[in-house]
Parts: structure tokens; C-alpha cells; sequence
């Protein structure tokens, strides 16, 4: 089944604070079919984290946790880490 827009929007909003609440986040974005309005029947919804993480130990850590709270809100968000300094992603983003 399609998910309405505004749905998935509602179901982001929740991945957000969960995150935020166990995480250095920096930024949360939608991308890919979502984001475009192109999605259909088995679209998954793309959403890139910036964290704020210097360390391997961290950053695995902080990918299971995306995983594990993107699986307990909606099976289909797949979250991307993107792994850099705060004062990196501003320049980027």
C-alpha cells in the first residue's frame, strides 16, 4: 500500500525526536521519492542524519541505533548517516 505524504511526514517527525533524544544530530532531511513526489508501491523513504560523531566506536553505535528506531517507527525509512563535524556540515549543507 502507498503511503500518503502526510503520513510519512507524521512518521518523520516521530523518527526525528527519537533520535534526537539518544543522538548528536545535527540535521534530519528527506530525500529520493519522497522528497520528489515520484514514490509508489514499495518505495522505501530516504533520510539522510548528519551526526555529529568523530569516532568509529560512535558511529557504529549510532548506526544501529538509526536502524533500530527506524524499524520500531516505520519499517520502511532507511536511514543514511552522514558522519561529520558540526562545523564541517555547515559549510556543506
Amino acid at each position: 500500500m502507498v503511503k500518503e505524504r502526510d503520513q510519512v511526514i507524521e512518521e518523520l517527525k516521530c523518527f526525528s525526536e527519537e533520535i534526537c533524544r539518544k543522538l548528536p544530530v545535527h540535521k534530519v532531511f528527506l530525500f529520493g521519492s519522497y522528497a520528489t513526489g515520484n514514490f509508489r508501491e514499495g518505495s522505501d523513504i530516504d533520510v539522510g542524519v548528519v551526526l555529529d560523531i568523530e569516532n568509529i566506536e560512535d558511529e557504529i553505535a549510532a548506526g544501529v541505533e538509526l536502524f533500530q528506531s527506524s524499524i520500531k517507527i516505520d519499517p520502511d525509512i532507511e536511514p543514511f548517516p552522514i558522519l561529520v563535524s558540526v562545523k564541517v556540515s555547515d559549510r556543506l549543507i
